[in-house]
């Protein structure tokens, strides 16, 4: 039921994403390889309420053909300090 009340409050546009925030992304890069890991703080209006998380990321690429793929992709909610 959480899941039905989520996707009722995202379509009725009561709910929208306010400030994506990258301010430490560490990235190793080689001939066809590129990782990136950081964190990200989000800011979001939820019902009239801004709410903040933060997440721990990572994506990997691998360069194909002359172009860079995707290949893998991690998002984890971090824990909030009391």
């Amino acid at each position: 039921m959480k899941h039905i009340v989520e996707i009722g409050t995202y379509k009725s546009g009561d709910s929208r994403l306010e400030v994506v925030d990258l301010p430490e992304l560490e990235e190793t890069i080689n001939e066809n390889t590129a990782v990136f890991v950081g964190h990200t703080t989000v800011t979001s209006r939820i019902r009239g309420q801004d709410v903040n998380d933060s997440y721990q990321i990572s994506q990997a690429y691998l360069k194909q053909q002359s172009q860079w793929r995707m290949v893998a992709s991690q998002r984890a909610r971090a824990a909030k300090q009391i």
